[in-house]
């Protein structure tokens, strides 16, 4: 089935019903994303991703095993993917820590911000936030994880797989 688009909508060319859906439901998030920027004050802090997924790890005096957790990264099957580490007001070494791992790995995937207001959901608000912003990428997912977790070397490539290839939305 077929129909033909009226004057003044997207597009002048015959698209099917199913197209037609995908892009008024693409309209419908586009100005939901710019609701949500608007209602949120969310600003840009990360530069421009290449990447289509964002991992966000809140992190809170964390300084003895955020770097391993983020080892678990260098390994990773699917490499489509940067990483935010939103400090929550740590009072140890947790932001040098992140700095001196950037260094030597994950140089241009990994990124740092602090979040003043307590609490991890608002340091995973403040990462994920981030990925509504068109500036900063064409983010197709967000993934969080622990500070104090590692992940196994398929982690980022299991999340791509459940979503790219099942009928799931989240």
């Amino acid at each position: 089935m077929s129909v033909s688009k009226s004057e003044g909508d997207l597009s002048h060319t015959n698209i099917s019903f199913g197209q037609r859906r995908l892009l008024e439901s693409r309209a419908l998030l586009e100005s939901e994303r710019i609701d949500y920027i608007v209602r949120h004050k969310v600003e840009q802090l990360l530069p421009r991703i290449p990447y289509h997924m964002l991992v966000v790890i809140p992190a809170l005096n964390e300084s003895e095993g955020i770097q391993e957790t983020l080892l678990t990264f260098t390994t990773q099957t699917s490499q489509n993917f940067a990483i935010v580490v939103v400090d929550n007001g740590s009072t140890d070494r947790t932001q040098e820590k992140v700095r001196e791992f950037a260094q030597s790995h994950l140089q241009e995937r990994l990124f740092l911000l602090e979040e003043a207001e307590k609490g991890d959901g608002a340091a995973k608000k403040k990462g994920m936030d981030q990925a509504v912003l068109s500036t900063v990428g064409d983010i197709w997912y967000i993934a969080c994880t622990d500070a104090d977790t590692q992940v196994p070397p398929d982690w980022v490539e299991k999340f791509y797989r459940a979503f790219e290839y099942n009928s799931v939305d989240v």
